[in-house]
């Protein structure tokens, strides 16, 4: 199982050397294929369950959630610069150099303590390292654990219903308002998470990507 697979030196890979090979990301399929000669499977991203505090969790102050990737620095900013109280969690975000007065900065934590903070229709914002990798398997990790998923990344939109299980942003803009509108109509906000959250537990959990993985190659 391969991941990230467009920042790795696949020709320095024996991918040859296995009769499967599978990836998180639809593009390399064909490539990977041809390239390998190996059956070459896609397998989405998907959602592990994770044990996490049942209490309530919602907030008016949006998260995000994992390294400061550059489209989440930008978010930063502009939910900083709106005025809107933020909190950032993960390891490279203390080396941030932009926060102000109205963000919180955060270190790492662990799986389960990511999973118990994005619980309970917060609102998660998420940007993806780059447009061509697959989707973020915390989007997935956020629809879980019951929070609102905010993503930028319009492969989403292959799994979630946009505007009815996760709201899509592709710029700040956009982000803003999406944010905004969530904190004045939470019920609203709270709606989506729900959905998003049925969404993940019926068709996303990691179980149900490799059973219908292991189906397609007769195991």
């Amino acid at each position: 199982m391969l991941d990230e697979i467009e920042t790795l030196p696949t020709s320095g890979l024996s991918f040859g050397a296995f009769d499967c090979v599978a990836t998180f990301n639809a593009r390399q399929v064909a490539a990977l294929g041809r390239l390998v000669g190996s059956d070459v499977a896609y397998v989405p991203q998907g959602y592990a369950p994770i044990r996490v505090s049942e209490s309530p969790n919602w907030s008016d102050c949006p998260l995000i959630l994992g390294a400061a990737y550059p489209s989440r620095r930008g978010a930063a900013s502009a939910l900083g610069k709106a005025g809107l109280s933020v909190e950032l969690v993960g390891r490279t975000w203390p080396q941030w150099t932009e926060p102000s007065s109205n963000v919180r900065l955060r270190g790492d934590v662990s799986l389960p303590e990511s999973v118990a903070i994005s619980a309970r229709g917060r609102i998660c914002v998420n940007g993806h390292r780059s447009g061509n990798s697959g989707v973020s398997p915390r989007v997935f990790e956020i629809g879980g654990a019951g929070g609102l998923i905010v993503t930028d990344n319009e492969r989403a939109s292959d799994f979630f219903e946009p505007g009815e299980e996760m709201l899509l942003w592709s710029d700040a803009e956009e982000l803003v308002a999406h944010v905004c509108r969530s904190i004045h109509e939470p019920e609203r906000a709270k709606a989506i998470a729900k959905k998003g959250h049925a969404r993940v537990i019926a068709e996303h959990s990691l179980d149900r990507r490799f059973g219908d993985l292991f189906k397609a190659w007769g195991l």
